[in-house]
């Protein structure tokens, strides 16, 4: 399946996460994943105030992939 080999190649990237239903995001490292969710490691919360600084997230963030907005891979 081709999104399946999609998510594979995005294994070990860091990845700014929005969710749909409350606006909230926060960036990770997507370090695994199944057909129902996304796990992601090396978390932090994402500064919605300049000058704020992300928060480290002390937990692996599991996330139902229909709860997902969008990814966007950070550099």
């Amino acid at each position: 399946m081709r999104r399946n080999r999609i998510i594979k190649q995005a294994l070990r990237r860091r990845y700014a996460v929005t969710l749909k239903h409350n606006e909230s995001a926060f960036s990770g490292v997507l370090s695994d994943w199944d057909s129902a969710s996304f796990v992601f490691q090396q978390c932090s919360t994402i500064p919605v105030v300049q000058g704020e600084t992300p928060d480290p997230i002390s937990s692996p963030v599991i996330v139902d992939r229909d709860a997902i907005a969008y990814l966007q891979e950070l550099h």
